[in-house]
């Protein structure tokens, strides 16, 4: 019980410090706000506008190739859920990087939401929870270091907590 109130003591301390990692994204584009209608995956969302948004710096967990299992792959379910619980409903903020589009046509933003009033930083509550990690495309790293030194925290506080 008390290495799981460590970690969780960790993980709210790094929460409470989201907004101002936020602010720090000022190298980002100001994109736009827009409203969120579903949640389609662990990184994507639907807009009620009809767009996709890929959340950018970031990978959830898939089923691994061939998965025919009689459940959903849990990694894959737990990050969705959690992006789902954050974002359905949601006004959210999209800020850009150097390209707004993969070439699929989602759009990639760093994304965040109010929530009681302050803004939320969506890709590094879903990274300081453990649901998700960090990962680069290719010309699109603004908010990488940041993101990196979230997860190197994360990782260290659960080895930390399970050494007692």
């Amino acid at each position: 019980m008390r290495i799981w109130a460590l970690g969780i003591g960790f993980c709210l301390a790094l929460g409470s410090a989201t907004n101002v990692a936020f602010a720090q994204t000022s190298d980002l584009l100001q994109g736009e706000t827009a409203v969120v209608s579903s949640v389609l995956d662990g990184e994507t969302l639907a807009l009620r506008n009809g767009r996709e948004v890929r959340l950018l710096g970031i990978k959830a967990p898939v089923p691994p190739p061939g998965w025919e299992g009689p459940e959903p792959w849990p990694f894959a379910v737990q990050a969705m859920q959690a992006l789902a619980a954050l974002l359905e409903g949601a006004t959210v903020e999209l800020r850009f990087d150097a390209r707004k589009e993969d070439r699929t046509g989602h759009v990639l933003a760093q994304v965040s939401v109010d929530r009681h009033g302050e803004p939320a930083w969506v890709e590094k509550a879903l990274v300081v929870k453990g649901l998700v990690r960090v990962a680069a495309l290719p010309d699109l790293g603004t908010c990488l270091g940041l993101l990196l030194a979230v997860e190197a925290n994360t990782r260290e506080a659960w080895r930390e907590a399970r050494s007692f």
